[in-house]
């Protein structure tokens, strides 16, 4: 009952303020049943960004997260989850890196999912 994942994808997705953005994402990801109600989930990647149109810049993001989960009843499953994202700016700009595109984010989430 565990799972371990290491990953590569690139994909391209639009863009609400530029064409679109083009990224390579490394990843990876770990699944596993630690008691018989119990189940954690961790996973962390990097994205290389590269945004191309009108504006053009490109980005560092990097994801890191986990969950617990606690099958509580055959119906009833309760997961927590928390993580850290961040996001900076890479140096291919003209005038270097962008200051203002730099920020960290801390999710956090509580899910009641129930099944009949």
């Amino acid at each position: 009952n565990h799972a371990l994942s290491l990953g590569y994808k690139k994909d391209f997705e639009d863009s609400w303020f530029t064409n679109y953005l083009a990224y390579h994402y490394v990843f990876g990801r770990y699944t596993g049943t630690v008691a018989s109600r119990w189940t954690i989930g961790l996973e962390g990647g990097y994205r290389f960004e590269n945004y191309v149109g009108e504006v053009e810049r490109a980005d560092h993001y990097v994801r890191t997260g986990g969950t617990v989960a606690y099958n509580a009843t055959e119906w009833l499953d309760i997961t927590g989850g928390f993580g850290w994202t961040r996001r900076a700016s890479w140096a291919n700009h003209p005038n270097g890196p962008l200051p203002s595109i730099e920020y960290d984010d801390f999710p956090v989430s509580l899910v009641f999912q129930l099944t009949y």
